[in-house]
């Protein structure tokens, strides 16, 4: 139960803070953006690890760098370095609801990711899931494409354009989750988050 209030209360806080960073990055670069975010974070993850495993911290910092860090890196790389910035891009032209539908696709290849790569099996209900995951992406992306078109000026803000780097956010979103479960093993979540 804790895990199911933990993820709903981590969608809505993401999805309000898509909507605030979304409009900054119409007026600042998606990667000052993401940057400045990030380094705002980083204070308070660091604090939350060394309160929250007070007990342990030695012994949990030396298991990090160890062997965690690398994955851990290519996570930060995936996730803060370019696919959030890629994704702030894609709401110039597809606005939120369509670039975070697009983003959120990622589950679909981590799933892939997991089946070629580590050999896992897709039940019958997983496979519906997916498929659900890319029709709903599908259908609210493209509602928003004559609008979106009518109102192209920039580059930027073309629709193709938009789709492309929603694509390649939930691609980098998809290596992110991949990087966090090799490199979140035997690490509390305050830790490598």
């Amino acid at each position: 139960m804790i895990g199911a209030l933990a993820a709903l209360a981590s969608s809505f806080t993401w999805s309000a803070g898509s909507a605030v960073y979304a409009r900054l990055s119409r007026e600042y670069a998606p990667s000052q953006v993401s940057f400045t975010r990030a380094l705002v974070a980083l204070p308070l993850f660091l604090l939350s690890a060394f309160f929250l495993d007070s007990p342990d911290v030695a012994q949990v910092w030396a298991r990090l760098v160890s062997g965690n860090a690398l994955w851990l890196l290519v996570s930060m790389i995936a996730s803060y370095g370019l696919g959030d910035v890629a994704f702030l891009w894609s709401t110039r032209s597809l606005g939120l609801p369509g670039a975070l539908a697009l983003a959120s696709s990622y589950p679909f290849w981590s799933a892939a990711a997991g089946v070629a790569i580590q050999g896992e099996a897709l039940a019958p209900l997983k496979i519906v899931g997916v498929i659900c995951t890319v029709t709903g992406t599908m259908i609210v992306v493209l509602v928003g494409y004559r609008h979106r078109q009518k109102h192209a000026g920039h580059w930027l803000d073309r629709f193709e354009v938009g789709v492309g780097l929603g694509f390649l956010t939930s691609l980098f979103w998809a290596l992110n989750t991949f990087a966090v479960a090799g490199g979140g093993q035997g690490l509390s979540a305050h830790v490598a988050s």
